[in-house]
């Protein structure tokens, strides 16, 4: 809250992101929406789903220009511009009667403003290095995460509702969309000259197209060999991988188990899901958003044995399947410590790795995160399916004691990077 007050350029950085975030949250659900009224409407769903998970896949290469990009703040302001042009020729299209290719353009468009954004989170990632305080990154980027995650949570349910009242006018919110992108870019040109200050510290243009290709490979590879290097981080890597394959798989293994399991039901099927979508978002932002409620002092990796016991009793809460209240406070749980993990490892990265390759570090983690998540949910559906909710939950709880074991293991030969000395 300190650097909300008194950083102009912090400030900046949060409502450009927040405005951004209106506009996609917004216009995110409603496409789900719009592809629901197709003819072919299974396909478009599925695709508009899977959609938003392909940018992570870019990460690497739009981390990789990230860096490279010499001025950051111009690179920003550039990029929220470009993602407006897009959703101006999206809004054109929309109103064009949906067919089969003018929903694969709409999706396509979609999928290239994602990747713009990647680029974007990029180059944002110095500018917060520069302008934040090493003691303060934790409770900066625990901060954005309260925001992204309560504008996800209010504005995914307003475009749900408003979509109704507007007579399915689609058009409306891929407009909306295309004003809070430029509304975000006139942001930083009115703080061009604070967020200026990381401009200093980048490297130099690039050069020719295939001198860039090569300059790319060797980058990524330097990249993955340092985060394999650097022995704390490579260990969080390993362990967020397998608490993905978890982590990931919790929302479907409730939403399948919960068709049978009728005692845990609030109301009916529709309502429980709903609310434990809920439960997620709200024990996510809270987690964010008290930073500094004790938790900050105890050790990342303390905290992930934490989050995977959490999973653990969420799996004998299905076991036993009597307690809704134990669902509740194990989903809880496990969101609220998340909550506290994600911004310190983005905090410990920055401290860690020079601006030469700081955004393709993340967007190689990210693509691991990525990698994990069908893995889990691929396996658990498959075992749910096979031998019913019991069975695949033990094989869950049984999963998140071994990964308690080995967490505990390789968390007494590492040490965690001290943010505090980081300043010294």
């Amino acid at each position: 809250m300190h650097e909300l007050k008194t950083n102009a350029a912090y400030r900046t950085l949060l409502a450009a992101g927040a405005i951004d975030g209106i506009g996609n949250s917004l216009y995110n659900i409603v496409f789900i929406i719009y592809a629901a009224t197709m003819p072919f409407k299974a396909l478009a769903v599925s695709l508009a789903s899977m959609a938003g998970l392909l940018p992570a896949l870019f990460a690497i290469l739009t981390g990789y220009w990230a860096d490279k990009t010499r001025r950051k703040s111009r690179g920003l302001i550039r990029t929220y511009l470009v993602q407006a042009g897009l959703f101006l020729v999206l809004t054109a299209l929309i109103m064009q009667r949906g067919n089969l290719i003018i929903f694969c353009m709409l999706l396509l468009i979609n999928i290239v403003s994602d990747i713009w954004g990647e680029y974007a989170n990029g180059l944002g990632m110095p500018i917060l290095k520069a302008t934040v305080p090493t003691v303060e990154l934790n409770s900066a980027l625990s901060l954005q995460t309260a925001s992204n995650t309560t504008i996800q949570l209010v504005f995914g349910a307003v475009g749900a509702s408003v979509i109704i009242l507007l007579n399915h006018n689609y058009a409306l919110f891929g407009l909306l969309n295309a004003v809070s992108f430029a509304l975000a870019a006139g942001l930083i040109m009115l703080r061009r000259r604070q967020l200026a200050v990381a401009d200093k510290t980048t490297p130099s243009p690039q050069s020719a197209p295939a001198v860039q290709q090569e300059s790319f490979i060797r980058s990524a590879g330097q990249t993955i060999r340092y985060l394999a290097r650097n022995r704390f981080i490579a260990v969080v890597m390993v362990v967020a991988v397998f608490i993905n394959i978890l982590g990931t798989s919790m929302d479907w293994l409730m939403s399948v188990s919960l068709l049978s399991m009728h005692q845990l039901w609030l109301g009916d099927y529709g309502f429980t899901v709903a609310i434990m979508n809920a439960l997620f978002g709200i024990g996510m932002v809270a987690g964010a958003l008290f930073a500094n409620d004790g938790l900050q002092k105890l050790p990342i990796l303390t905290l992930t044995i934490g989050i995977t016991a959490s999973m653990g009793l969420l799996a004998l809460a299905f076991i036993y399947g009597r307690s809704q209240l134990l669902v509740a406070l194990a989903i809880l749980l496990t969101t609220y410590l998340t909550a506290k993990v994600n911004p310190r490892i983005s905090a410990i990265l920055m401290t860690e790795i020079d601006n030469d390759h700081l955004a393709q570090s993340q967007g190689v983690i990210s693509m691991v995160a990525l990698i994990a998540a069908p893995i889990g949910q691929a396996v658990f559906l498959a075992l749910i399916n096979a031998f019913g909710a019991v069975p695949a939950w033990s094989i869950y709880g049984g999963s998140s004691v071994a990964l308690i074991v080995g967490i505990v293991i390789v968390a007494r030969r590492v040490h965690e990077p001290d943010l505090a000395d980081a300043t010294k």
